[in-house]
């Protein structure tokens, strides 16, 4: 499930998240929301200054960073992402498919091979935590 050991060199690059459907964006956290069914398709796209990579055993399994996207909702949130299916990925010719977290306060990573991918991220259940499903890539994917 890893990404490619190259890809250690994207932090403090840019990178293009592209959200999408999956089995639908929705909050986590926070229950007073009322429902908002416009998340459902997940926020638009945006860029990702990526300041760390996350690993598990040595493996590198996603990345954190800020949202970096003026005029996007989420402008300065953080966010996280995990690979979500095994095989090898990078940012490049095989961009691969992640959970994606956003939060106004960082979430904290906690990873666990007894865990699923799901549980690896907790976010301050204080504010609203966005999550669903994307790719990660260094170019605009085209759909």
């Amino acid at each position: 499930m890893p990404l490619e050991e190259k890809c250690r060199n994207a932090v403090g690059r840019n990178l293009h998240v592209q959200p999408y459907y999956g089995t639908g964006w929705g909050w986590l956290g926070v229950r007073q929301l009322p429902p908002d069914y416009s998340i459902r398709n997940g926020p638009p796209a945006f860029t990702l200054l990526v300041d760390k990579m996350l690993e598990l055993e040595n493996q590198i399994i996603g990345v954190r960073g800020k949202v970096f996207e003026p005029g996007h909702q989420y402008n300065g949130c953080w966010c996280l992402a995990c690979l979500r299916l095994i095989d090898e990925f990078n940012f490049e010719e095989k961009p691969g498919h992640y959970m994606i977290w956003i939060a106004q306060n960082e979430p904290h990573f906690l990873p666990s091979v007894e865990k699923a991918i799901f549980e690896y991220v907790s976010c301050d259940k204080s504010e609203p935590c966005l999550f669903g499903y994307g790719t990660i890539s260094e170019f605009q994917v085209k759909r």
